[in-house]
C-alpha cells in the first residue's frame, strides 16, 4: 500500500466510541477534517471537532475524544505521518481579521498610524501561517513581542504630533496607553495560553488547550480593533505636526 497522504493505512483497533466497542483489524484515513476508520464494524467517522487530544509512540496511536472515549491503533511506522497530519488538521489557525471593523476600512483612517498600528499583529499572523506546524505557529503570535511593538507605536504617535512639547507628548502617550490597557492585557493572557498549550503530559488534551489558545488569539485581535476605534478621535484631535517647509508650502 502506498505511503502517502489520503491513503488507508491497516491498522488494529481496540477502543470505544460513543459506547460502542471497535475492536480488531481496521483501516485508518485522514479525510475532510475527520479521521475515518473501515472495518467489519463498517464505517465510522471522528470529527477533527470532538477529538480532544492524541499521542503517537512506537507504532501505537490514541485519540482521546469528547466524553472520554478513547481509541487506539497500532500499525507500521507509517502511523507517525498519519499522527502529523491529524496535528496538522486539529491545530489550524482562526480567521482573524475578516470579522475586524477597522482593518482596512474607511473607519480605520489615519493611514499610516492605522498601518503602523496594525503591523505587528498582521506580521504575527503572516508567520503564524507560514509556520509548518504547531509550535512554530504559537511561535509565531509571542505575545510580549507583539506589546513592545505596540507601545513602540503609541510612543511614536506621541511624539509626531507633539515633537517640541513634552508634556503633551506624556499627557497624550498616557491616555492612549489607558485606551490600550484592555489590549495590553490580552497580549499578557495569550501568553499564558500559549504555556498552557506546550505543557508535558497533556496529550489527552493538546487540542483542548491549542482552541484556548486560538480564542486567546481571536481576542487579541478583536480587542485590537476596539482599541483603534478607540484611539481615531484622540489622535484625529492631535493631528501629526508638519515641517515648517510642508506648512509653508501648502499655505502658498
Amino acid at each position: 500500500m502506498p505511503d502517502a497522504t489520503g491513503s488507508p493505512l491497516p491498522v488494529t483497533l481496540d477502543g470505544a466510541i460513543g459506547g460502542a466497542s471497535l475492536r480488531g483489524a481496521a483501516t485508518i484515513v485522514v479525510d475532510d477534517d475527520a479521521v475515518m476508520l473501515r472495518g467489519e464494524f463498517g464505517e465510522t467517522v471522528i470529527a477533527m471537532s470532538i477529538l480532544e487530544g492524541m499521542s503517537y509512540r512506537d507504532g501505537r496511536l490514541a485519540l482521546y475524544m469528547r466524553g472520554g472515549d478513547v481509541m487506539e491503533a497500532t500499525g507500521s511506522a507509517r502511523l507517525a505521518a498519519l499522527a502529523r497530519e491529524i496535528v496538522g488538521q486539529a491545530c489550524t489557525l482562526p480567521e482573524l481579521t475578516r470579522p475586524l471593523r477597522t482593518l482596512g476600512s474607511r473607519r480605520g483612517r489615519l493611514g499610516i498610524d492605522h498601518d503602523r498600528f496594525f503591523a505587528p499583529l498582521l506580521a504575527a499572523r503572516r508567520r503564524g501561517e507560514r509556520a509548518s506546524d504547531r509550535q512554530g505557529r504559537l511561535r509565531a503570535f509571542e505575545g510580549a513581542g507583539i506589546r513592545a511593538a505596540l507601545e513602540s507605536a503609541i510612543a511614536d504617535f506621541a511624539k509626531a504630533r507633539f515633537p517640541r512639547r513634552a508634556p503633551d507628548r506624556r499627557a497624550l502617550e498616557a491616555e492612549l496607553q489607558e485606551l490600550a490597557a484592555p489590549l495590553m492585557t490580552s497580549l499578557e493572557a495569550l501568553d499564558v495560553y500559549a504555556g498552557r498549550a506546550t505543557e508535558e503530559d497533556t496529550e489527552s488534551t493538546t487540542f483542548v488547550r491549542w482552541r484556548s489558545w486560538c480564542g486567546a488569539v481571536q481576542d487579541v485581535f478583536e480587542r485590537a480593533d476596539r482599541c483603534w476605534l478607540a484611539f481615531g478621535p484622540v489622535l484625529g484631535e492631535a493631528p501629526v505636526r508638519r515641517p515648517l517647509w510642508r506648512r509653508m508650502l501648502r499655505l502658498r
